[in-house]
């Protein structure tokens, strides 16, 4: 079974492409990536920390070192590039099952189901 990315938003449910940043070279938004299995219906969600240099250094000037999980790094704020990065990420996660394709996948974003119990 493999990924397909359904559609990207920003956590606000803003429209992902349609972001304007005062400043594209200084990025920090969260996104959520809407990705279910190819073929099949259904979709769960995965979110992810975008981030340029210039905000992290502004971070790390302020706080010192940083731990950061789910996060991508981009040059500047590039939406097309993003998507193509995303996608490209997504669909190389492939497994048995949708959850062991989704164990995969959150390792690149916060899944909705991880660390789930049942």
């Amino acid at each position: 079974m493999k990924a397909q990315v359904r559609f990207i938003s920003t956590n606000d449910g803003e429209d992902f492409e349609g972001v304007v940043l005062e400043d594209p070279d200084d990025v920090d938004i969260w996104i959520t990536v809407m990705a279910g299995p190819v073929d099949v219906p259904g979709q769960e969600s995965f979110q992810l920390r975008v981030r340029s240099p210039l905000s992290l250094t502004r971070e790390l000037n302020q706080w010192g070192p940083l731990h950061e999980r789910h996060m991508i790094v981009v040059a500047k704020w590039d939406p097309q590039q993003i998507r193509s990065f995303i996608n490209r990420l997504f669909t190389q996660a492939e497994g048995r099952d949708w959850n062991e394709v989704g164990e995969k996948l959150s390792r690149l974003g916060y899944w909705e189901f991880e660390d789930y119990k049942p």
